[in-house]
């Protein structure tokens, strides 16, 4: 082979592995971004279920009429055993009628002795 093919074979295996390189750092950083929005978005559905888990316990240890309004960045179910999203969830001590919530406004409020929540 004459040294003008060698140089052009050489300067081809280079870009060759340039662009093997490349889509390797492409791939591994696509990879961690999907890893990190996926563990913000357990903790967000964790740290929610704690808060909504708490609320039920306090409303079932109170006693008198009480109404409770919040906002819900998320949709879930609520049923006898506890909290429900649809990849996460938590129990809570106390008594829950089933509900399912939407994103939006929701109320909480005690009926016969279990707490209920829904949409307004």
């Amino acid at each position: 082979m004459d040294n003008k093919a060698q140089g052009e074979t050489e300067i081809i295996s280079a870009l060759a592995t340039i662009a093997v390189l490349f889509v390797a750092v492409l791939l591994f950083s696509s990879l961690h971004s999907h890893e990190i929005t996926f563990t913000k978005e357990f903790y967000r559905k964790a740290d929610f279920c704690r808060e909504t888990a708490s609320l039920i316990e306090n409303m079932n240890s109170m006693y008198g009429e009480q109404s409770i309004e919040f906002n819900s960045e998320l949709d879930f179910n609520v049923t006898e055993n506890g909290i429900v999203f649809e990849d996460y969830s938590c129990t809570y001590a106390g008594s829950a009628n089933n509900s399912t919530v939407l994103i939006g406004t929701v109320r909480a409020y005690e009926e016969n002795g279990a707490v209920l929540l829904e949409n307004i």
